[in-house]
C-alpha cells in the first residue's frame, strides 16, 4: 500500500470507515465545549423569530447571504430542534462532507487520511455553527460530479444550485465551475433535450441567490446610505424594500465599532513588523476623517496595505510560515500547469481577489483553501480521463520531480494543520469561545424584572437562550444591519431611561488575526467608543465581565468581552 500513490479504484473501504468514525468521534468530543459567537446566533435568531417568506423576502438583504442556511436553520426550528442541538446537526452535515471526500476523491490515501483533520474542515467548518458547515459537502460533491461518467446533468445542477445559494464564496465557486462543465458539455455534443431541466433548475437558483443578495438600500455595511435618493434607490426600494426608520435616529455609521479602522499599538522595541506596520499605516497630512482603512492613506502605501492584504489573505489559510505557504503555492502552480489544469484554479483567484475588495474574513479563509483543493481534483482526474477511461479506473502520468514533491508537501500543509485543530479544540475546552453563553447565564440568574440595555452587534451571542429578546432597547432578536434601525445611534436616549443593566460588548482583533500574517496590519483599537464614554457619565461601573476568543491555528484571532455596568455600584 503506497499512501503517496494517486488512487486508481474508487471505494469506501475500512480504512476509510475508520478515518470517518475517528473523524466523528473527533467531533463528539469537540461540540459540547464550543460556545457560539455572534454571526452563529445571528442566523439562527433570524431563522427562529422569521418565516421562510420573510428570510426570503426581507431579512436576507441585510446579511448578504442566499437563503440556504436560514431555511435550513428554520426547519429545524420547527422541528423542534434546540439551539443546544443545533450544533450536532452541524456535526452530521460535516460527517457527511467528509464521507463524500473519502469515497470520491482522487487523492493519495495519506491526503485523504488527513485533510479531515485539518483545521478548517475539522473545526471552523464542522464544529463552529456557521452555513459554511455545507460547504466541503457541497464543494465535494460538486466536484465528484465534475469528473462522473456518465454525466449526471441533473445531479450537477442540483448541487451547484445549492452551493450558489449558500454564501457569496459559494455562488462564485459554483458560477465558475458550472461555466466550465458548460464548455465540456458543448464540446461533447449532449443531446438538448437533457439539459432542458438541469438548465431550468440552475435557472431558477441562481434567480433566488441574486435576489437575496442584492442589498436594501439602507444596508447598513455595503450600501451605507450611499443610494439614499435618486433612480436606483427607488428601484431598490420598490423591488426590495426597506425598514421603517425609528425616531430620532441621527445619521451615524452602522459599523459596531471603529476597530477595522484603528491604527495598531505599536512596541518599538519588540517586533520590527510593527514599525514597517505603523509607518505604512500613517495617514495622509491632508486627508478627510473615514472609516475605511485605507482612506487616510497616501495612496502608495494606500497601496502597499492592499498588496500586503491580499498576500496576507492568500497564504494565511495555508500555513503559519509565508515561506512554506509560498513554496507550495508556486509548486501547486507548477503541478497544475503540468497537467494542463490552470483553469481549474480560476475559482480560488476570483474567490481571494473578490475577498479583498468586498469582505473577507478568517473563516472565509478556509473557503479559498478548499477551493484550491477542488482545482486539484478536478485537475488529477480530468486530464486523465480525456480518452475511454472508466470513471472507476485512472492512470497516471510517470511522476516528474514536481509531481514526485508536490503531494509530500500537500501532506506536511495539512499535517502542520492537524496541530492547528488540536491547539483550538483543546483552547475551547479550557476557555471560551465566545462570552455569550457566560453572559446569558448571568443575566437569567439576576432577580426580578430588570430592564437590561445591551450595545453593539456581539450582544446577539445571547439571544439563543432567551425565549425573548432580553434588550429593551433592540427591536427585535436578531440584528438589523440597517441605518434606519440603529440602536446603537440611540445610546444616548437609552441612558436617559436608566436602565439597571447595561451590556456593553465589543470585539478587538487579536495577533493571530489573518491580515497580521506578515506584519501586524490589523491590531487592537486606541480609539474610545463614545457609547462607553457615555455609559460611564451616566453614573453606571463595570461589575461583572465575561471574554472569550475566537481560536484560530495556534492562537485566536479575535477577543469578544462583555462588560456588565451597573449605576451606583464600584
Amino acid at each position: 500500500m503506497n499512501l503517496l500513490a494517486w488512487r486508481k479504484v474508487y471505494s469506501f473501504g475500512r480504512i476509510e470507515a475508520v478515518v470517518l468514525a475517528l473523524y466523528a468521534a473527533v467531533l463528539a468530543f469537540a461540540i459540547p465545549f464550543h460556545e457560539p459567537w455572534a454571526d452563529e446566533a445571528e442566523a439562527w435568531v433570524l431563522a427562529r423569530d422569521s418565516s421562510f417568506w420573510q428570510i426570503f423576502r426581507y431579512r436576507l438583504h441585510y446579511e448578504g447571504a442566499p437563503p440556504v442556511w436560514h431555511f435550513l436553520l428554520r426547519t429545524l426550528y420547527l422541528a423542534h430542534v434546540p439551539w443546544v442541538a443545533v450544533g450536532w446537526c452541524c456535526g452530521a452535515i460535516a460527517v457527511a462532507g467528509v464521507a463524500v471526500w473519502l469515497r470520491w476523491s482522487p487523492f493519495p490515501l495519506l491526503v485523504r487520511a488527513l485533510l479531515p483533520f485539518s483545521f478548517f474542515v475539522l473545526y471552523q467548518y464542522g464544529v463552529v455553527i456557521r452555513n459554511y458547515v455545507l460547504f466541503p459537502l457541497l464543494l465535494f460533491s460538486l466536484c465528484a460530479l465534475y469528473c462522473a461518467r456518465p454525466r449526471r446533468l441533473l445531479w450537477f445542477a442540483a448541487v451547484a444550485g445549492l452551493l450558489a445559494n449558500l454564501c457569496v464564496q459559494g455562488a462564485i465557486v459554483s458560477g465558475i465551475f458550472t461555466l466550465l462543465y458548460a464548455c465540456e458539455i458543448y464540446r461533447a455534443h449532449i443531446p438538448k433535450q437533457r439539459l432542458a431541466l438541469p438548465l431550468l433548475l440552475l435557472a431558477a437558483a441562481w434567480i433566488v441567490c441574486i435576489y437575496s443578495v442584492i442589498p436594501a438600500p439602507d444596508e447598513g455595511v455595503v450600501v451605507r446610505n450611499q443610494v439614499s435618493t435618486g433612480a436606483v434607490h427607488r428601484l431598490l426600494v420598490k423591488y426590495i424594500g426597506e425598514s421603517p426608520r425609528s425616531a430620532a435616529v441621527r445619521p451615524v455609521d452602522p459599523t459596531p465599532t471603529p476597530t477595522s479602522a484603528a491604527q495598531p499599538i505599536v512596541s518599538f522595541k519588540g517586533d520590527p513588523r510593527q514599525w514597517i506596520a505603523a509607518k505604512l499605516q500613517e495617514p495622509a497630512k491632508s486627508s478627510a476623517l473615514d472609516l475605511t482603512p485605507t482612506s487616510t492613506m497616501a495612496p502608495a502605501k494606500a497601496a502597499a496595505v492592499t498588496f500586503l492584504e491580499l498576500i496576507s489573505e492568500l497564504l494565511w489559510p495555508i500555513a503559519g510560515s509565508s515561506l512554506l505557504a509560498c513554496v507550495f503555492l508556486v509548486l501547486l502552480l507548477l503541478w497544475a500547469r503540468t497537467h494542463g489544469g490552470l483553469l481549474y484554479f480560476i475559482p480560488a483567484v476570483v474567490v481571494w481577489l473578490v475577498g479583498e475588495f468586498l469582505w473577507t474574513t478568517d473563516h472565509h479563509a478556509g473557503m479559498l483553501l478548499l477551493t484550491l483543493i477542488a482545482g486539484i481534483w478536478i485537475t488529477a482526474q480530468r486530464c486523465e480521463l480525456a480518452g475511454a477511461v472508466s470513471r472507476e479506473t485512472i492512470v497516471w502520468r510517470q511522476a516528474t520531480w514536481i509531481e514526485a514533491s508536490f503531494v509530500p508537501l500537500l501532506s506536511l500543509v495539512l499535517t502542520l494543520q492537524i496541530i492547528w485543530s488540536i491547539s483550538a479544540i483543546a483552547k475551547d475546552h479550557r476557555g471560551n469561545y465566545d462570552p455569550g453563553q457566560q453572559t446569558a447565564r448571568f443575566l437569567m440568574q439576576q432577580s426580578g424584572n430588570k430592564r437590561i440595555a445591551a450595545f453593539h452587534y456581539w450582544s446577539v451571542a445571547t439571544q439563543p437562550y432567551f425565549a425573548q429578546n432580553p434588550f429593551f432597547n433592540l427591536p427585535t432578536s436578531y440584528w438589523t444591519w440597517s441605518t434606519n434601525v440603529f440602536p446603537d445611534a440611540l445610546h444616548t436616549q437609552t441612558l436617559d431611561t436608566h436602565p439597571d443593566m447595561v451590556v456593553y460588548t465589543q470585539e478587538q482583533p487579536l495577533p493571530g488575526e489573518m491580515r497580521n500574517q506578515i506584519i501586524p496590519l490589523n491590531a487592537a483599537s486606541r480609539s474610545i467608543d463614545p457609547i462607553l464614554t457615555d455609559i460611564k457619565q451616566h453614573g453606571y461601573h463595570l461589575t461583572h465581565q465575561f471574554c472569550g476568543d475566537r481560536f484560530s491555528r495556534l492562537s485566536a484571532s479575535f477577543q469578544v468581552c462583555d462588560s456588565i455596568f451597573e449605576p451606583g455600584t464600584k
